[in-house]
């Protein structure tokens, strides 16, 4: 526990570099009326993308599956790194191995707080 800070700092620092990095591209409007995303910098919430999702950092007890209560992590999309932030609860409900893997995933808000923006999942599905 004692190395969470200086892993998120390590990997919120990687994700600014790489999103600043990206191409621009647009949101295209899909028929469920969300947005599905094709850029570095995602601005209009909510948004369902499709990517790879990854584990990197983990908050708080972890259950029989190895899944913790919070999870941190990267959704690459079209190449872009993004910082996540997903339940235990939906990565479970969407049967992610631990590892990660493909998913669709619904972005449904953004903090700062950890300093790069950190976008929250808020429905996940695996492909």
């Amino acid at each position: 526990m004692g190395n969470l800070p200086r892993t998120l700092l390590i990997a919120a620092g990687c994700a600014v570099v790489v999103i600043a990095c990206g191409p621009k591209e647009s949101p295209e409007q899909n028929a469920s009326g969300t947005q599905t995303v094709r850029s570095s910098a995602i601005m209009i919430l909510p948004a369902t993308v499709e990517g790879t999702f990854a584990i990197s950092v983990e908050k708080g007890d972890v259950d029989d599956k190895d899944i913790s209560e919070v999870s941190f992590g990267t959704l690459s999309v079209n190449g872009v790194e993004h910082l996540v932030q997903v339940s235990g609860t939906l990565v479970r409900a969407a049967g992610i191995p631990r590892e990660g893997g493909k998913v669709r995933a619904t972005l449904g808000s953004r903090t700062d707080v950890y300093g790069a923006p950190t976008y929250i999942i808020t429905a996940m599905e695996k492909l």
